[in-house]
């Protein structure tokens, strides 16, 4: 450890310098604001490696084989550096960093998946206070719709659903936006339904019975508030069969009787609510 004199008259002071915990205190700083990073080029990167096992999928006939395995392996190479930026990102949530967060979002303005996360992140450490800004960060076309589908792929990459402290995802990432935008229709906000209902008519898979069991809950519990948004809900109405085809006849029944009875005679909503539940029109 260093040893310094410093002089004040005539009276001499041993100073020790301590410079190890400096040093070590500004490379954790270093590390951790190069983690809260992204090298630009990751998506794109990610996009061709796609194009890639896709191309080389399609001449083998099969998943497995040199070439495929070793795009896949590069893929989960990229997935590896969006995960530790999210994760860097999340810890930064957890301690109430807007700064971090701030800068570190800023950064990645280039990288639609780093910023769909990012648009998240920026809705939950405000409190949930601009959910305009935030449903309007959401998907519009196929490839942002791809993008946000990804997300579970890129946390997954080490095998399991992460659980950083702050940010609990026992549902999934991509889950956690339906949370959100479920939360927002329930509170009869008009965009969040519109939203949701686009990123519904494009899952599929667990993704598509997340939230068709969502949606089901919205028609049984809020039937009125489904009636007073029903010009919404009407462009998805074939989509939203899968409701009655994901339930019993029982319950169909059951949720279409809630809505009639809120209904008038010869009410055209109630008419395309029953033939969406596969009952009997409203009686006249």
């Amino acid at each position: 450890m260093p040893i310094g004199l410093l002089h004040f008259g005539d009276t001499r002071l041993i100073v020790r310098t301590v410079t190890i915990p400096l040093i070590l205190s500004v490379t954790c700083v270093a590390s951790e604001q190069q983690a809260g990073s992204l090298r630009k080029g990751l998506y794109e990167e990610r996009a061709r490696l796609k194009r890639e096992y896709t191309q080389a999928w399609n001449r083998n006939g099969r998943t497995t084989g040199p070439t495929t395995e070793s795009v896949r392996e590069a893929e989960k190479a990229v997935d590896r550096e969006y995960y530790t930026f999210m994760q860097t990102v999340a810890g930064f949530y957890s301690k109430g960093d807007l700064g971090s967060i701030g800068s570190s979002c800023k950064s990645v303005r280039h990288d639609p998946i780093a910023s769909q996360f990012c648009s998240l992140v920026h809705y939950l450490s405000g409190e949930k206070k601009g959910p305009n800004r935030f449903i309007a960060s959401l998907p519009r076309t196929k490839q942002q719709l791809e993008d946000l589908w990804n997300l579970d792929v890129i946390v997954g990459v080490y095998g399991e659903t992460p659980q950083w402290p702050g940010m609990p995802l026992p549902d999934g990432l991509v889950d956690q936006y339906s949370n959100e935008l479920l939360d927002l229709i329930i509170r009869d906000n008009a965009k969040a339904i519109d939203k949701y209902l686009l990123l519904y008519s494009d899952a599929d898979g667990g993704h598509s019975e997340y939230m068709q069991d969502q949606l089901t809950a919205v028609f049984d519990k809020h039937p009125e508030l489904v009636l007073r948004r029903w010009s919404i809900f009407r462009p998805y109405r074939k989509r939203l069969e899968s409701i009655a085809e994901g339930i019993s006849p029982a319950e169909s029944r059951r949720i279409a009787t809630q809505l009639f009875q809120l209904c008038k005679p010869r009410d055209s909503r109630c008419e395309e609510i029953a033939q969406m539940f596969h009952q009997p029109s409203l009686p006249r």
